[in-house]
């Protein structure tokens, strides 16, 4: 049976590159990025919330570029993601789910 520790490899990664897309594009200096976590024995969910109304774009970056490949990581390693509009307050949620294994594991 999964425990917790069973996603951190993924579910670190995964933060990271939704909390840093939230930063670098929620054009909201000063506002508020929320975090939540849920997790059962099957999958981790991540939810990042913030103050833009902008969608999250992935997109092809050209090989010399040092940024634009964080939303490619988390479509190769969730289960699945999207996003959806703020039941409470303005901006958006950007959400991931990911299974108990570790990077570059079988599935």
């Amino acid at each position: 049976m999964p425990g917790g520790q069973d996603f951190l490899e993924v579910g670190e990664l995964l933060t990271s590159e939704l909390v840093g897309n939230a930063v670098l594009h929620s054009g909201m200096p000063g506002r508020l990025i929320q975090v939540f976590f849920d997790v059962d024995d099957t999958r981790l969910r991540i939810e990042v919330h913030d103050a833009s109304e902008h969608p999250p774009a992935p997109r092809q970056p050209g090989a010399t570029d040092g940024c634009g490949r964080g939303l490619l990581l988390v479509e190769a390693l969730a289960l699945k993601w999207g996003h959806s509009a703020r039941t409470e307050g303005p901006g958006k949620v950007v959400w991931c789910e990911c299974g108990p294994y570790p990077i570059g594991a079988a599935t």
